[in-house]
């Protein structure tokens, strides 16, 4: 008797299926994909946007609005984005489930491109809001309403600015001297959101391959900032290296200061990656993917051909 098992209109036997044929038949497309997404994503850390771009109208009707807002605090002012950025995402609910992610070439064309790069932007703003308001729960952000100028600046940099932009307009939220603790909580709250969004993006895409990723890449996420990026080590070595006066290692207390004018600068120095969190969060988890293709390949040669 011969064992199969359908799957996707092919059969394969019990052999092929120990070997794990059913899993390096689908390499090439799954790879494939998770490529198109990883250059989607660098849709969050590209700028200038064009001036017939969909989210221009919305940036400045925000802006709009922000500028005659009278909120008390930054809580109430981000709460009152959150609300208006969630009003704008209702245009895009059917943006991934729908996207022509298996064609790289449409995928990536103009039209589709500027759809999946505003939905993914106002998606990563309305994630941002909450982290914010975390922040200020926290103690780590002061809950003062923010002047407008900076207000308007980080509705901009968010949602029309390059990863560069954004990350300035961040930093700038903590008007006050950096200590190591507290750029580490920095980095986080801006990082989280943006892996979170890359994450919702990738797992609704409707992949060829997706049953694999559903599970796999959130589980990838959890721990992408902490162990494959290393963003505390980062942090401390930003924090170290961006001090006008460092002449070689030294050990960073934790109650040292740093000017946020140095950080601004050292940050953007030393750690050019956080531009790009998105696709380095997809181009970390393609590279589990490939380790994964090369293990089974492995196993097959050894159970074909022995060790």
């Amino acid at each position: 008797q011969v064992f199969s098992w359908r799957k996707q209109g092919r059969r394969y036997t019990l052999k092929e299926r120990i070997v794990g044929k059913h899993v390096t038949d689908k390499q090439d497309e799954d790879i494939a994909e998770l490529n198109t997404v990883s250059k989607l994503m660098e849709s969050l850390c590209s700028a200038p946007l064009s001036s017939s771009h969909p989210l221009r109208p919305i940036s400045q009707s925000l802006k709009e609005k922000a500028a005659v807002s009278q909120a008390p605090s930054l809580t109430e002012q981000l709460n009152m984005l959150e609300n208006l950025v969630d009003k704008a995402l209702l245009n895009y609910n059917d943006t991934y489930t729908s996207y022509p992610v298996t064609d790289a070439e449409e995928a990536l064309c103009t039209k589709n491109y500027v759809s999946f790069q505003s939905a993914l932007r106002l998606d990563f703003f309305k994630r941002y809001c909450a982290y914010l308001r975390e922040a200020i729960e926290a103690g780590e952000l002061k809950s003062s309403a923010l002047p407008e100028g900076r207000l308007l600046a980080l509705i901009d940099s968010t949602l029309m600015g390059s990863g560069a932009e954004r990350n300035y307009a961040h930093l700038r939220l903590y008007n006050s001297a950096f200590t190591p603790a507290r750029l580490q909580c920095s980095f986080y709250t801006l990082y989280n959101p943006e892996v979170e969004a890359a994450v919702n993006a990738a797992k609704s895409l409707p992949l060829s391959t997706k049953k694999i990723h559903t599970k796999a890449i959130p589980k990838s996420s959890k721990t992408y900032l902490l162990d494959k990026l290393e963003l505390n080590v980062m942090s401390r070595c930003v924090f170290a290296w961006s001090d006008p006066k460092y002449s070689g290692f030294k050990q960073v207390d934790d109650n040292d200061e740093m000017l946020a004018s140095d950080i601004y600068i050292g940050r953007q120095q030393y750690f050019d990656e956080g531009n790009s969190i998105a696709k380095k969060f997809v181009d970390a988890y393609i590279a589990s993917r490939h380790e994964h293709y090369n293990g089974v390949n492995e196993f097959r040669k050894n159970v074909l051909y022995g060790s």
